[in-house]
């Protein structure tokens, strides 16, 4: 699967009616779906590739690099990535089962979990 990816960026405001734009193929290999949802002011953008086996990798696309960089496992959870700062810290949600979600954060390697009470 190919998604188009458009990243942009603000020029100078001497041109405030101008806009730059990067237009990226980005391909996640075997996945049957891409979910792109955040990027920050560095240009790194948090997203998620699915599986046909109901399994999923969330990971960070650098386009300056092209590289993938894939977030953590935590384990008894199914992750998206849907957002990342432009201190790195990425934030998400964790499937627990079919129909229960909860959020995370990860930030400097470490997860924290939260969930909303009697949230189903």
């Amino acid at each position: 699967m190919v998604i188009v990816l458009v990243i942009g960026f603000a020029l100078s405001a001497a041109k405030p009616a101008s806009a730059g734009f990067n237009f990226v193929d980005l391909t996640y290999e075997g996945a049957e779906n891409l979910q792109i949802f955040g990027t920050n002011n560095k240009g790194l953008v948090a997203a998620t590739a699915y599986f046909a086996d109901g399994s999923a990798v969330p990971f960070v696309y650098n386009p300056k690099k092209q590289t993938e960089t894939e977030l953590p496992p935590l384990p008894g959870c199914v992750l998206s990535a849907m957002a990342i700062s432009n201190s790195g810290v990425i934030t998400g949600g964790c499937r627990t089962a079919p129909i229960l979600m909860e959020g995370f954060i990860l930030r400097n390697g470490a997860y924290t979990r939260f969930a909303y009470p009697d949230f189903e």
